[in-house]
């Protein structure tokens, strides 16, 4: 759709939501390039909230390495997976994001968290971290790696919502 400044798909939902029936079928951005979803990838507010997680987790690490045997018995020089449900807590997995952006996707279309009669938007963190223990010689844990692989569920309702209404 022409003048939306972000894109046919962008402006094919907006078209749906303005000349559509009021009771509209969900409709799911999975593909990776998809422009919906690239652009939630690419979001400064998504970029800003990975952030905030690895350097909660970063925090929580040695309490966790004490906590949970998996951490304690790392093997030496392997990815070990463990899922973001096992490593923070229910309301880092469930965080209200604000995309409060206009200039991007997420700003335009989804906002803030509220509720709506299509149903209540939410955000989930979903995904796991992956540990790499370095040792030196003599087998002494010299460091620990982590590699991050998230994936944010944004359910979001296109409602022009007060409670939500994200950017200007």
């Amino acid at each position: 759709m022409a003048g939306t400044g972000f894109g046919a798909e962008v402006g094919g939902l907006w078209r749906r939501f303005v000349t559509g029936p009021r009771s509209q079928p969900r409709v799911r951005f999975t593909a990776p390039t998809s422009q919906i979803v690239q652009g939630f990838v690419n979001s400064v507010t998504t970029q800003e909230r990975q952030t905030a997680l690895v350097n909660l987790l970063k925090q929580r690490l040695p309490g966790l390495c004490r906590s949970m045997r998996r951490l304690r018995r790392l093997r030496t020089n392997q990815w070990v997976p463990i899922g973001v449900t096992r490593l923070f807590p229910s309301q880092a997995i469930n965080f209200p994001i604000d995309y409060n952006r206009f200039t991007e996707i997420p700003g335009n279309i989804a906002g803030g968290v509220s509720g709506s009669r299509y149903g209540r938007d939410s955000r989930q963190l979903q995904g796991s971290v992956s540990f790499f223990r370095e040792t030196n010689a003599s087998g002494r844990t010299i460091a620990v790696r982590i590699r991050t692989q998230f994936r944010f569920v944004v359910r979001d309702a296109v409602d022009f919502c007060p409670g939500g209404a994200g950017a200007v």
